[in-house]
Formats: structure tokens, C-alpha cells, sequence
């Protein structure tokens, strides 16, 4: 699974490689979703995902995201 680094990363820019670089995940999360309704969603199809309730940024919510399930 690639989930890259946020750090110097755009939302856009982040999104656009989780989405195309997973294959189970570019059917259902788009990179112009807003980072709330892509994290929950991602949440429902990985459960394992971190909640974004608990995460001030996107940036922080990404990083943690990275340690669950990243490469």
C-alpha cells in the first residue's frame, strides 16, 4: 500500500497518490474531496484507518495514516 509522507505535500498532491497509486482505494476516494470525507470514507473501506475527529490537520491525520498502513 502507498501512503506517502504529507510533509511538503499539497492535499491535492497527497490524495492524488493514494487514490491512484491503490487500486482499491481510486474507485471510491478522489483527490478534490475535502480531507474529512476522504478520510471517512477511507475509513469504511479500511477500518484500520486512524478517525479524522482526532486530528486537527490533514497533514497530521495523514502521518498517522502512514504509520497504520503505510509502506
Amino acid at each position: 500500500m502507498v501512503i506517502p509522507d504529507p510533509e511538503g505535500l499539497t492535499w491535492t498532491a497527497w490524495a492524488s497518490t493514494v487514490a491512484g497509486f491503490n487500486p482499491t482505494y481510486s474507485q471510491v476516494l478522489h483527490p478534490q474531496m475535502g480531507w474529512h470525507a476522504f478520510a471517512r470514507r477511507l475509513a469504511i473501506i479500511t477500518p484500520q484507518a486512524p478517525r479524522d475527529g482526532l486530528y486537527k490537520t490533514w497533514q497530521e491525520w495523514a502521518a498517522a495514516l502512514k504509520l497504520v498502513l503505510g509502506s
